[in-house]
């Protein structure tokens, strides 16, 4: 499905910029949708709120560094990340693989050329490279190795 996206130039008029690729969240069906630009929307009325109809999403961050929406679901928040939602929504998985890694090494730079689908042990590697990896302690590849065939037992 694709929607219009519309922005408001600085002559203050409304104009369409270019069609973009729009898909409903598994789970969340006909409740919210994600755009290939990581735009969550709403299509949940909010009169109190002041939304009537489709509306996007407020997006927060959380203290790792990765961008997050909260969705409402039988009177329960859930909190999902963005590059999870699109890497779900835009790009296929056919070996069923765990992780969605950002290219580039950045956390918020959610584009779809910038997400793959890789292994916990891929993802933990390239975290290493570029620095990122929480669990610093860990320098070794049999170090890691131990860390991530007890992370695939659980």
């Amino acid at each position: 499905m694709y929607s219009n996206s519309i922005i408001f130039d600085n002559s203050r008029q409304w104009s369409i910029i270019h069609r973009m690729r729009i898909a409903p969240i598994i789970g969340y069906e006909g409740r919210y949708s994600i755009r290939e630009d990581g735009v969550v929307i709403s299509h949940l009325n909010a009169p109190s709120h002041g939304y009537l109809g489709d509306h996007p999403l407020k997006v927060a961050r959380n203290k790792c560094g990765y961008d997050y929406v909260s969705l409402l679901k039988s009177k329960r928040l859930k909190k999902l990340k963005i590059h999870r939602l699109l890497a779900i929504a835009f790009i296929g998985n056919p070996k069923n693989l765990p992780c969605v890694n950002h290219k580039d090494g950045d956390k918020s730079h959610n584009e779809i050329s910038n997400l793959e689908w890789c292994t916990y042990k891929d993802n933990t590697k390239h975290a290493m490279e570029f620095g990122t990896w929480r669990n610093a302690h860990i320098k070794t590849e049999r170090q890691l190795k131990n860390l991530t065939k007890r992370k695939s037992l659980v």
